[in-house]
């Protein structure tokens, strides 16, 4: 789904005298995907892995959270759980809750 940030100016047709009342048509947006994910490792019953990434764009920053079945596979709560921010040209951070494995590139 795709959201627009109301609080920047918007195209208004004012119905009485049919003439654009804001000519400033740059809105900011905001993309949220949430998608589920199925991995496969191997042949067995058990190397099949789902869950789910949510995922928010805004201009060149990107952050999502990703969750797997870990935790039903007889993991601990925070196995699979996973966070991620990434703004183009300027950083990137990502930590793996389940493993405690934080990474920070600039």
């Amino acid at each position: 789904s795709t959201l627009i940030d109301r609080h920047q100016p918007s195209t208004n047709t004012n119905t009485k005298t049919k003439t654009n009342t804001n000519t400033n048509t740059n809105c900011i947006m905001v993309k949220i995907d949430v998608k589920p994910f199925a991995t496969l490792s191997g042949t067995g019953k058990d190397d099949v892995s789902t869950g789910v990434e949510a995922r928010m764009d805004h201009n060149d920053l990107r952050l999502s959270v990703r969750a797997s079945d870990a935790v039903a596979r007889g993991g601990s709560l925070t196995d699979g759980l996973s966070f991620q921010a990434r703004k183009d040209g300027h950083f990137s951070f990502a930590y793996d809750v389940g493993n405690d494995a934080p990474t920070l590139t600039f």
